[in-house]
């Protein structure tokens, strides 16, 4: 089930990264310059809502893995 987390925080890693490239292309086809840091900060504000439409199956396996025995958080 550790798997399952790990697909968790890449999918929403792996998001965070399609939404900053996405702000700084649309930035370019403006004529304009987005730094780095803005495009990634925005990204992750963006993603946080749209992650938990997106990758909705694997935060159910992350959270019935945290419910089951074989977590001993």
């Amino acid at each position: 089930m550790i798997g399952a987390i790990a697909a968790y925080a890449g999918a929403r890693l792996v998001l965070v990264a399609v939404i900053a490239a996405a702000i700084m292309g649309i930035g370019k086809l403006a004529g304009q310059t987005v730094p780095l840091i803005v495009a990634v900060a925005f990204g992750v504000l963006i993603a946080l809502p749209v992650s938990a439409l997106i990758v909705v199956a694997a935060r159910r396996l992350q959270a019935a893995y945290l419910a089951s025995p074989l977590y001993r958080g």
